[in-house]
């Protein structure tokens, strides 16, 4: 099998050597490159887009930020993926990342072996959140107002399994909780799918949180 690919974007130099370090010796993990800036990891001629599967972004970086680099990073290599590990716990920040594309938030305070847990999730197709960041999210979007319309129509059970989505639950971790098969879990799905007119579980996560801020 295949080793996941991974650029590290990180300017402490100590957190990035840690990261690489441990990856290096993962069995299912390779570094192809690892940064202090947005600008050097752009900059960087010997990266290629086939060659990469993950890129591990920082929040507070210097020169361009991540937020505002994120556009660039995904128009150069649109068949990685996106993932951020910082220290900011801001809910607006962690929004704002995933509406512009990252597929997965992971806290620094994780241990080196979750985070490595998390991008294998990435790598199989799903979005993945640290349970600690999810805690602030969900405490964020409990203290908004309510609206009294579901967004787009989205049924109580598929608003459930949208919020499992959104936890960065597997499919059958979502039937575990809701005591329905994995089956049932995916046929709600396809359905959320057309009805939010997305086509990924990062994207139904993004629209429906852009609709619920």
């Amino acid at each position: 099998m295949e080793p996941i690919r991974i650029a590290i974007i990180e300017d402490d130099p100590m957190v990035r050597n840690n990261l690489r370090d441990f990856f290096e010796k993962h069995t299912r993990m390779k570094v192809c490159g690892a940064f202090a800036s947005i600008e050097a990891f752009l900059g960087d001629e010997n990266q290629k887009q086939e060659d990469l599967k993950i890129i591990l972004l920082d929040i507070g970086l210097p020169g361009m930020s991540a937020l505002e680099g994120l556009e660039y990073i995904i128009g150069q290599y649109p068949h990685s993926d996106v993932v951020m590990l910082t220290s900011n716990e801001n809910p607006e920040v962690i929004f704002s990342s995933i509406q512009k594309g990252a597929v997965a938030y992971l806290s620094k305070k994780s241990s080196l072996e979750s985070i490595a847990t998390a991008l294998e999730t990435v790598c199989r197709g799903e979005s993945f959140m640290s349970p600690y960041i999810a805690r602030i999210v969900f405490n964020f979007i409990q203290s908004k107002p309510r609206k009294a319309e579901l967004p787009h129509d989205l049924t109580p059970r598929q608003l459930e399994i949208v919020q499992g989505l959104k936890e960065g639950l597997s499919y059958k971790m979502i039937a575990d909780r809701l005591d329905i098969t994995i089956e049932t879990v995916r046929d709600h799905i396809k359905n959320i799918y057309r009805r939010l007119q997305v086509n990924s579980r990062a994207e139904a996560v993004r629209k429906y949180l852009e609709e619920n801020k």
